[in-house]
């Protein structure tokens, strides 16, 4: 499961995070798909065809919780 929540918006930019969980016995790499320009580029982002692929690890019965940030001009 994924949650998504803008956590600040100033000076033509949105700040968002992203908490994926898996509930598997095993660790799984989750990809968030980010269609729009991003200020900074988090480590490991690529470019796909549908946007930013940003892969996220996340542990066996665990969560992690990745920000990025949108230029809004």
């Amino acid at each position: 499961q994924w949650t998504l929540k803008r956590v600040n918006e100033a000076d033509n930019k949105q700040q968002w995070q992203v908490a994926i969980t898996n509930a598997r016995d095993v660790p799984i790499r989750a990809e968030v798909i980010i269609p729009y320009d991003l200020e900074k580029k988090p480590a490991g982002l690529e470019r796909g065809p549908g946007g930013w692929v940003l892969p996220v690890d996340v542990p066996a019965n665990g969560e992690n919780v990745v920000s990025y940030q949108l230029k809004l001009q």
